[in-house]
């Protein structure tokens, strides 16, 4: 049978495919991912377990497992969500453990980083411009503690503040497993982070420390019914059409892009604002899985269909809607 379209037209507006790229070693399902500045690609592999280091052609160049860096089990890895890549071209990982494993451009291990702060964390971005790494991430990964964004020094990896509260309501109920964020930095170091617990795009200014949530189309932010246990949300996460999930967020020069799992008509719809959180796009939908970017600004998408294929795509020139 013949594949239903991949996209819409909206999307095909907006978006200009660029290239199709085969992986040498196919994917099973991709957790995290970043473009490094010498357009490589690195992507954590789930359930592999494997972090890889591909070419921009694809090329695998480096395969990392199990214990992947070192011999020594504390600087083992095992679930990786977050990666991210500074201009020196480290990389950094984030462990499920609560550390932080810092990888030289080649993959060779530097070191490894532990924080109470961190817990759980699901996503990692660079502020190059203040030296700093911000992630998404709570202790322990229970969200009735405290707060659920957090900066650090790079230089030193001391804590410099936290941000976002976890909403009282939910807070209360304890819930360990609804704990997804991701975020993503501007060119002046202002911060657009998604999360579940909140559903919605907020941008936060590490100057004035002030954080503004954007409205974004209310109609595809529909939070999921309200269970009372852990137990509960793998059953309501599973029950497509239901409900709507803010997956990720990525800043592409002055354009910020929302990945919505909407699972029907499509899996996915984007939506893209200007930085001071204006409606450029929507209804962008798609069948891939968008997973990334690079440090050029291009998106990635996961065929899942085909798991040795990823398609490269950028932004056409955008104004605003109902321009």
């Amino acid at each position: 049978m013949p594949r239903k379209d991949l996209t819409n037209e909206a999307f095909d507006r907006v978006f200009l495919k660029r290239q199709q790229i085969r992986l040498q070693k196919p994917v099973t399902g991709i957790l995290a991912f970043v473009g490094d500045y010498r357009q490589n690609i690195w992507l954590f592999d789930y359930p592999s377990l494997t972090l890889r280091k591909y070419s921009p052609r694809g090329r695998c160049i480096l395969e990392l497992t199990g214990p992947g860096v070192t011999k020594n089990k504390q600087d083992a890895f095992g679930v990786v969500f977050g990666l991210a890549v500074d201009s020196q071209g480290r990389v950094y990982v984030a462990n499920t453990d609560g550390r932080i494993v810092v990888l030289t451009p080649e993959g060779h291990y530097l070191r490894s980083v532990v924080t109470k702060e961190m817990g759980v964390v699901t996503a990692l971005a660079v502020d190059e411009k203040r030296n700093t790494l911000y992630m998404s991430g709570t202790p322990a990964g229970r969200i009735d503690i405290g707060q659920i964004a957090h900066r650090f020094e790079l230089a030193d990896w001391k804590h410099i503040d936290s941000f976002l509260d976890v909403p009282s309501k939910v807070r209360a109920r304890h819930l360990t497993s609804y704990n997804f964020g991701f975020l993503d930095v501007d060119a002046d170091g202002e911060v657009f982070i998604v999360h579940q617990v909140v559903h919605g795009l907020f941008k936060y200014d590490p100057v004035s420390r002030k954080l503004v949530k954007f409205p974004c189309r209310s109609q595809y932010y529909r939070s999921p019914p309200d269970f009372s246990t852990t137990r509960d949300i793998h059953e309501i996460l599973n029950r497509e059409g239901e409900w709507s999930r803010v997956a990720k967020v990525w800043v592409t020069g002055p354009r910020v892009i929302v990945a919505i799992m909407q699972y029907t008509p499509f899996k996915y719809l984007l939506e893209i604002y200007d930085l001071n959180g204006h409606l450029v796009a929507t209804d962008l939908m798609t069948q891939l899985t968008p997973v990334g970017r690079d440090q050029q600004g291009r998106l990635y998408f996961y065929d899942e269909e085909h798991p040795s294929t990823l398609v490269q795509y950028g932004l056409r020139e955008t104004g605003h809607e109902g321009e």
